[in-house]
């Protein structure tokens, strides 16, 4: 069997979905499947962490362009001649139609689009997409959702579903030994957008579902403590317990999780109208052995864990919980 992984991701940076996509394909290619990802991505660059073997990829470029290298991207997909065509969800072209329409395609649902959407994009865009986004699940034939609360959501479609949370390869990630710190160290990893590391990052969407303003809360309450925030460019910080370290690759953030007692997940969901999530910043934060404050539900935990605390999915979980993160932390 071939299955071909349509990516509309930047590939040319290292990210946790990169590193998702990657273990996924991998999982295939040792389960006797033949697999190939098609990027559509910001540039024509691949992140070293990709088999180049394993990926295509075709620049997206310009508004006035986009058709045309979807269409390439999907022409060099047919010519390939995949059994089965695996799609994390995106925007809605007419040569991705087209391809769904000769080949079975399984969507992959990572999020409430509708919710994502109308946060992240401009009106325009927005608009688009909304209108669009049918076209795509008109077509499907089967859904992978990351979360059971998304399986709920996309229930209506009436389409056949499984829900497979986001995981990584344990036997990837050394579970390193406690600090021994003389007060607190804590640590947030985030993948922003491009334009909200560079030009905005406090009035970006991701500022908002990540939290950032929380964890300057807790750093403003607990001042004796130190929060290194990973993925945010912040000239200057405005706490001088709170170090903004902007993108990192693995190699360069796991000399920060060596120094960490404590990391801290997404705080923000709400802004996403979301409930239960299954991140992967988090499953590495656990492959580690760090223990994890969250401000929603995880799919892998439903009933909880000593190692996790879990915040109310509330605008103001932290500043109402600030004893209970004290005593966990």
């Amino acid at each position: 069997m071939r299955v071909a992984y349509y990516a509309p991701v930047d590939v040319s940076i290292e990210s946790g979905v990169c590193k998702k996509i990657i273990g996924q394909v991998t999982a295939w290619l040792n389960s006797g499947v033949e697999a190939k990802i098609f990027a559509y991505s910001t540039s024509t660059r691949v992140w070293s962490g990709f088999p180049a073997q394993l990926i295509e990829v075709v620049d997206r470029g310009g508004a006035a362009v986009r058709l045309q290298r979807v269409n390439q991207l999907v022409q060099m997909i047919l010519d390939w001649k995949p059994d089965i065509v695996y799609m994390r969800l995106g925007f809605y072209y007419p040569p991705l139609e087209y391809l769904m329409r000769l080949i079975p395609t399984i969507l992959e649902i990572n999020t409430n689009d509708v919710a994502e959407a109308r946060l992240y994009l401009n009106p325009v865009k927005y608009l688009y997409y909304i209108a669009t986004r049918k076209r795509l699940f008109n077509n499907a034939v089967g859904l992978v959702c990351v979360t059971e609360e998304l399986a709920r959501l996309f229930a209506p479609l009436g389409l056949p579903t499984a829900v497979v949370p986001n995981g990584i390869r344990l036997e990837d990630y050394p579970q390193l030994p406690p600090p021994r710190n003389s007060s607190p160290t804590l640590l947030f990893i985030g993948h922003f957008w491009e334009k909200e590391r560079i030009k905005s990052p406090s009035k970006g969407a991701s500022f908002k579902y990540f939290g950032i303003e929380k964890i300057l809360k807790m750093a403003e309450n607990f001042p004796e403590w130190s929060f290194n925030i990973v993925g945010l460019n912040i000239a200057k910080s405005p706490l001088p317990n709170v170090h903004f370290y902007g993108h990192l690759g693995r190699s360069d953030y796991e000399i920060l999780v060596r120094s960490t007692d404590v990391a801290i997940g997404p705080l923000g969901l709400y802004a996403k109208f979301m409930e239960e999530a299954c991140p992967l910043k988090v499953r590495e934060y656990l492959a580690y052995g760090l223990p994890v404050i969250i401000g929603y539900q995880d799919t892998d935990f439903p009933g909880g864990a000593p190692f996790l605390l879990q915040l109310p999915n509330t605008p103001d979980n932290v500043e109402n919980s600030l004893d209970l993160i004290k005593r966990f932390v």
